[in-house]
């Protein structure tokens, strides 16, 4: 990407800032040039910290990660040039079931969830009801009131991150890190996939990063439920995503919960529009030979809401310790020392294939920030959009590792082949890459903006159409679309994108 970060624009009469001067209608524009991602006017470009350099998994140019050795430029999941489509949004929420969320933490505490009215949610037969500000639910204390060990219902609300190894706030930055903590005007944070987010957190382990089948059933019931509430109150609470980064090999008649009880779940949520991403589990064998849970569930049943992850190292191999496998591991993610937030306010590496799903709960978000799908659609994209790797040949169905720019590449292609294609200067249009020179501008701060080329088969024969996309920061769902008709020779004018 070839990007001129030293020119700004100068805009008249509000108008959105287009490649070069023209007249559109009586509307006078006043352009210099507008190349500059949005990411590189704010004040603190958490891309440019001290920090993101280490983030290997989101760009890696074959810098060494720690004390250990360099990796191979381009093992990442092609973070950047994702982010020049959208840094994220706070329209959707993921959900992390695991140990909770350091809350407070200056890179996760913009981007957490916060329920925007009191709310009851009914658990085991209760009814929990958390107060305006809760930022999740907690399952361990909840479940200590059902068993009549605990009567501080209180607690039931609060999903504060206690495990020493900060599980839950390391998968949290992964998905969602702000890159705020500052000095200055200098990022000395992280980001994650998205840099902005909603993360809900539903602690369903224990300190000891202990939960159990029935334990995350309960989580995902929450998620549901809230989901559900919210739903008639302006959808503050839309999760599209669960993210669990835990496994287990026992789910049968033998031990708590039944292994088709747990699957049901898991199906409610995809129900209810979620994508349920999964950690492969790090015992460093084929789980097509021996079952494990949740990831095996779609070799079980078939097609399902389920995303199985294995972990790559940062020369896109796998993972020493990964499971794998061919019929029931989806694909890969950087999963090997990874950088995140700890409860501590800090930063920590840690690797398993729990830091590879986080990766691909973050990039299914970020699709979502930018390109409105249904959970089947945005699970085919991601699996459709993977870097094919000999590494993962026969260790995953896809034998790729994930690759959230391409699924960005892809799903804008949809958006603006359908808005093209109805209207009536168009007809067929012919599948083309998107150019890697494209321009993005914040000339306008309620909206980003997107500029491509493509070819499409005009009324007298294949043209080269010039397009705009304009996003709402605010509201992703409201798009704008301007592109040259090639029989008219002039720019059509922004209307809604269908």
């Amino acid at each position: 990407m070839n990007v001129n970060t030293n020119v700004k624009a100068v805009l008249l009469q509000g108008e959105p800032v287009r490649s070069s001067c023209r007249k559109l209608g009586s509307i006078l524009l006043l352009l210099v040039i507008a190349a500059l991602p949005s990411w590189a006017q704010t004040a603190a470009d958490p891309t440019q910290g001290p920090m993101f350099h280490q983030l290997w998994g989101l760009n890696n140019t074959g810098q060494p990660i720690g004390v250990g050795t360099p990796g191979t430029a381009g093992s990442d999941i092609s973070a950047r040039r994702a982010w020049s489509y959208s840094t994220g949004s706070k329209a959707n929420v993921v959900a992390v079931l695991d140990t909770g969320i350091a809350y407070d933490h200056p890179d996760l505490r913009d981007n957490l969830w916060s329920a925007p009215e009191e709310f009851t949610v009914t658990i085991g037969g209760m009814q929990f009801t958390c107060p305006r500000g809760t930022h999740g639910f907690n399952v361990i204390e909840a479940r200590k009131i059902l068993s009549f060990t605990s009567a501080d219902y209180s607690k039931a609300c609060n999903p504060y991150d206690d495990h020493l190894g900060s599980h839950g706030t390391k998968i949290s930055g992964i998905i969602g890190a702000s890159g705020k903590a500052l000095t200055g005007t200098v990022s000395n944070g992280v980001v994650g996939v998205n840099w902005t987010a909603r993360i809900m957190a539903v602690k369903v382990n224990d300190a000891n990063n202990y939960g159990g089948v029935r334990n995350t059933m309960y989580g995902i019931e929450f998620v549901v439920q809230v989901k559900q509430f919210f739903a008639t109150r302006g959808g503050l609470a839309n999760v599209r995503v669960i993210n669990l980064s835990s496994n287990g090999h026992g789910c049968d008649s033998s031990y708590e919960v039944g292994c088709m009880e747990y699957y049901k779940e898991i199906q409610k949520a995809g129900d209810n529009g979620m994508l349920f991403v999964a950690s492969a589990g790090n015992n460093g064998i084929d789980i097509s030979m021996a079952a494990s849970y949740p990831a095996s569930f779609s070799a079980i049943f078939g097609q399902t809401n389920i995303l199985a992850v294995a972990s790559t190292d940062n020369k896109d191999s796998l993972a020493w310790d990964s499971n794998y496998g061919a019929t029931v591991v989806d694909l890969a993610a950087p999963g090997v020392n990874i950088l995140s937030t700890n409860i501590s306010g800090g930063y920590q590496f840690d690797s398993g294939t729990s830091f590879a799903a986080p990766h691909v709960s973050g990039a299914a978000l970020l699709v979502l920030s930018a390109c409105d799908q249904d959970t089947a659609s945005l699970r085919k994209l991601i699996l459709d959009s993977v870097d094919p790797k000999p590494s993962l040949s026969g260790k995953t169905r896809t034998s790729g590792r994930l690759n959230v720019s391409r699924a960005m590449n892809k799903c804008f292609q949809q958006v603006i082949a359908n808005a093209v294609r109805s209207d009536s200067h168009f007809l067929s249009p012919v599948p083309y890459s998107l150019l890697p020179d494209w321009v993005l501008n914040q000339a306008d701060p309620r909206f980003s903006f997107v500029f491509e080329d493509f070819n499409f088969l005009g009324n007298s024969g294949g043209h080269t159409v010039r397009v705009w996309l304009a996003t709402e920061k605010a509201n992703p769902s409201n798009r704008y679309l301007d592109f040259m008709d090639p029989d008219k020779g002039a720019w059509t004018g922004w209307k809604p994108v269908p």
